[in-house]
């Protein structure tokens, strides 16, 4: 396990000395930072999960954070899961009193279900970044999402259905490409007006299909995956919300905020997909990260 980021002072709260004085010198440095955003590449088997549940412990042993202002966001259910069990097990360990139950832990589109629940009131009802969403809206997975589109394909390729079975191949293919170029216009915030200006035959079909689509959500109050990190965004930017991000996950996710701390770390070492990259791009814009440090 090698180092190469800026140098922090360390700083660890008193009832976590027993367990920081296991870690090595790297994960101590994972542990106690807390300026700024922290990349951490790191392989499995490395002490990610007891690395991230120590340095969130810590935040609020020492006063720096309160639980209701810290997410912790993982890749998985089943490692969200294992994370919360950690953090309670510490908390109980070092005579925790304040209501941890406050902390967000989950998955990335988990954790941007509940600040939407929470904070559905703010969303306009008609914004042409991001759709209006109303009480008990439906997420709509991958598997979900291109099903919904299929089931509604006439209507959002309207005559231009020729056009995209000529381009792609069957409707299906139509469904799935459909479906890959929708999510990158939400994550990439692409104006669509702009878009549906272009004189590219394709851009402007394309865009327009993304706009009957985006209506069809609206209107069956049903949300995407790209379209949920969107509308989080929208409230996060808008909101004086303090919120400190530690983040264990194979993709990038973090939150742009006035004060960020996060960490990423990597459970492989293969590069990454680009449609995994631009799941979370929207979120890690708003972050220089330094050097990494690496857990091999």
């Amino acid at each position: 396990m090698t180092i190469a980021s800026n140098p922090f002072a360390e700083e660890i709260a008193s009832p976590l000395e027993a367990d920081f004085l296991e870690l090595n010198s790297e994960q101590r440095k994972v542990v106690v930072h807390d300026r700024g955003p922290l990349l951490v590449i790191a392989g499995p088997g490395s002490g990610k999960t007891q690395c991230l549940t120590l340095r969130a412990m810590n935040l609020l042993l020492l006063g720096k954070t309160a639980p209701s202002q810290l997410v912790l966001c993982t890749y998985t259910e089943k490692a969200a899961y294992e994370m919360q069990d950690r953090v309670s097990e510490i908390a109980k360990k070092v005579g925790y009193k304040e209501d941890i139950s406050q902390i967000r832990i989950g998955t990335i589109h988990g954790i941007c279900s509940r600040i939407i629940t929470e904070n559905l009131h703010r969303i306009p009802n008609s914004d042409q970044q991001r759709p209006f969403i109303g009480n008990n809206y439906e997420i709509l997975s991958q598997l979900p999402q291109a099903l919904f589109i299929f089931e509604h394909l006439d209507k959002i390729c309207e005559t231009g259905i020729a056009f995209f079975t000529n381009l792609w191949g069957t409707k299906w293919s139509v469904v799935k490409q459909l479906q890959i170029y929708f999510d990158k216009i939400t994550e990439e915030l692409i104006n669509i007006e702009e878009l549906r200006s272009q004189r590219d035959a394709f851009l402007s079909r394309l865009a327009n299909a993304y706009r009957i689509y985006r209506s069809l959500l609206v209107h069956y109050n049903r949300v995407d995956f790209a379209h949920l990190e969107k509308i989080v965004y929208g409230l996060l930017k808008g909101m004086s919300i303090k919120i400190q991000i530690i983040s264990r996950s194979r993709s990038f996710s973090c939150f742009p905020q006035k004060r960020i701390i996060s960490v990423w770390s990597a459970t492989k070492i293969n590069p990454f997909t680009d449609f995994e990259v631009q799941r979370f791009r929207i979120f890690v814009d708003f972050l220089q990260f330094p050097m990494p440090i690496k857990m091999m």
